[in-house]
């Protein structure tokens, strides 16, 4: 049996408990000298911000649904949505793209709605195609043109004919951001049915 644990003058300790469903509880714990430990202690006293930092930059599968749980709770910061956001997307399942829709939906901030859509694009996953496809005409009533130029370029990455006809066929934008991002789109995709539209375009 261990002795019992004697305090050091000068060290001190901090402790946070995170609990999962399923998975059991994990025991985070910082132990060092008093002038180290105190400069960690703003952020473990704000409701767990460090541990909630290290969970989006790991993004565990087994840990999701915590972190759309978090995503539900504080996906009005913006500090907090472009890891989130990035968690979500590489965790990469049907409940958490589901996720990042409907955060999408919900949020009215257009900054927030730019990470989230940036994050979705670069998962490349081919059942994100419908919703980069609805933003281009507009998906909400706060249009943006940023959105519409990632939504775009994230469709090239994606890839396919399905993003090619869907490029195609996108309503022509008046705007030169989301019109050349729809060409680079298109070029992105690598496919030889992109080649015409593009000299068309180019054509005028």
């Amino acid at each position: 049996m261990a002795g019992r644990t004697e305090p050091a003058p000068g060290y001190r300790m901090l402790g946070v408990i995170l609990k999962t469903k399923g998975s059991g509880n994990y025991f985070l714990k910082l132990t060092g000298p008093s002038k180290t430990v105190a400069a960690a202690a703003e952020s473990f006293s704000r409701a767990g911000n460090q541990a909630v930092d290290g969970i989006l930059e790991m993004a565990p599968a087994f840990l999701e649904p915590e972190i759309r749980t978090l995503v539900k709770r504080r996906g009005h910061e913006r500090g907090f949505a472009y890891a989130a956001a990035e968690a979500l997307a590489e965790i990469d399942t049907p409940s958490s793209r589901a996720e990042l829709i409907d955060w999408f939906d919900r949020s009215d901030d257009l900054q927030i709605r730019s990470s989230i859509v940036n994050a979705v694009a670069r998962a490349r996953h081919p059942d994100n195609l419908p919703f980069l496809v609805s933003l281009l005409p507009g998906r909400a009533t706060q249009v943006d043109n940023r959105i519409r130029r990632d939504a775009a370029l994230g469709m090239g990455m994606i890839g396919g004919e399905a993003a090619v006809e869907a490029l195609r066929d996108a309503p022509r934008s008046p705007d030169p951001l989301v019109a050349g991002a729809v060409l680079e789109a298109l070029g992105n995709t690598r496919s030889k049915s992109a080649i015409p539209i593009l000299i068309e375009r180019a054509a005028g």
